[in-house]
């Protein structure tokens, strides 16, 4: 019988300052470099290279990793497009 290791996920906070000017502006902080959005390259991954459909990437994540995302998650991520493209094909 083969079975695959428990696994935990990488989860990293960010934080970043929101000011609302009383003429109702809103100015916020930049993220980090590197960084385009809530979740990393990996989820990229099981849309593109293993082409699962969103709902079923998202489910995977919940399965197997215990990580709540959603399909619209999923898909907002994807179509943050090349740079977590760029990232995957420079870094593996």
């Amino acid at each position: 019988m083969t079975e695959l290791p428990p696994a935990r996920p990488e989860v990293t906070e960010y934080q970043r300052h929101r000011r609302v000017c009383s003429c109702g502006f809103s100015t916020g902080g930049l993220l980090s470099e590197g960084m385009a959005g809530q979740a990393g390259p990996r989820v990229v991954l099981l849309t593109g290279r293993y082409r699962l459909g969103k709902e079923n990437a998202a489910n995977l994540m919940g399965d197997l990793f215990g990580v709540s995302l959603s399909s619209g998650h999923v898909c907002s991520v994807t179509t943050v497009g090349d740079t977590f493209y760029d990232y995957i094909f420079c870094h593996w």
